[in-house]
């Protein structure tokens, strides 16, 4: 091969090492639909305006891998040592579901089939993603490019490019409950107009 194609900066240093010269490494390799999920920007941005919602939202398979588990737990737990305004909507299937238990607020969502999934930005706040490990992860740059701000998981590649820590989002390390609590207090600690620029600042680290 002449040439590797990959996703972002953590393949990059792989194929580095494979021998392929700087100037032969192409990045962007797995993207988003930009166009579609940049459709809903302008009107959730103008919704946001008039009321920030607060809602965190996951979106993925109920697997272990995915760190599923981890999100409910930490979450729950917050809600549970004091009042919270805030809510989280699981939205997928799998195999874990029934250790998954709908409170007051947690909400089970199910599945949503792929053209639903840019809409779903105009009534949720934070985007969240807990995976263990994930090579990428696209879904970032697609809540990222409707304007959101993200909490991310510190094995997830794409955050190289989409998760700036304190501008437009925060990292936990992957498979802690405790750091993902403290990501939650620090975006529960943010004014709405503050979490709206941030969503902004996403949207602009998609193109």
């Amino acid at each position: 091969f002449t040439h590797a194609w990959v996703p972002g900066l953590w393949q990059y240093e792989y194929a580095r090492r494979l021998g392929f010269p700087r100037e032969r490494i192409e990045t962007g390799m797995y993207s988003a639909d930009s166009p579609v999920f940049e459709a809903v920007y302008e009107e959730a941005m103008a919704r946001k305006a008039q009321e920030f919602p607060h809602k965190f939202v996951y979106v993925g398979r109920y697997l272990a891998l995915k760190g599923v588990l981890e999100l409910y737990h930490a979450f729950r737990e917050l809600t549970e040592e004091g009042p919270v305004n805030w809510t989280l909507d699981l939205i997928g299937a799998g195999p874990l579901k029934d250790e998954l238990k709908e409170t007051d607020h947690i909400r089970l969502k199910g599945f949503v089939q792929p053209h639903e999934l840019p809409r779903l930005s105009l009534e949720a706040g934070v985007f969240v993603l807990p995976s263990r490990m994930d090579a990428w992860a696209v879904v970032l740059h697609e809540f990222a490019a409707t304007g959101m701000p993200l909490i991310s998981t510190d094995a997830a590649g794409a955050t190289t490019a989409l998760v700036k820590e304190g501008y437009n989002g925060w990292q936990f390390k992957a498979g802690s409950k405790d750091s993902l609590k403290e990501v939650f207090r620090k975006v529960m600690a943010k004014t709405d107009a503050e979490l709206l620029e941030m969503g902004r600042r996403s949207n602009e680290l998609s193109h």
